[in-house]
């Protein structure tokens, strides 16, 4: 069994983001409020946690995301895959760049 990572940090748009993991009675949690019955995911759900628990720095909020709603999906996707929720590569991963 993979030990799952406790931090991570990864960059979206030339800036820095921590996540942490949030625990194993957290990630049910999220599992219970954000897994639909397809096994996609409800992402504004998904992401209030991951802004609550998982992005520890810079701390962020849905009022900073309007700022910065071009980082929304990437952030979203490092948050999910560093959870294990997806596991897809990113679109700079997969053309190669």
């Amino acid at each position: 069994m993979n030990e799952v990572s406790k931090q991570q940090t990864v960059t979206i748009e030339q800036e820095e983001y921590v996540l942490q993991h949030p625990g194993a009675r957290a990630l049910m949690r999220l599992y219970d409020v954000a897994l639909k019955a397809d096994g996609g995911w409800k992402l504004e759900p998904s992401m209030d946690f991951f802004l609550q628990h998982v992005i520890v720095s810079p701390r962020l909020s849905w009022e900073g995301l309007e700022e910065k709603t071009d980082i929304m999906t990437p952030l979203w996707l490092e948050c999910a895959r560093f959870l294990g929720m997806v596991d897809t590569p990113l679109e700079s991963e997969s053309s190669g760049v």
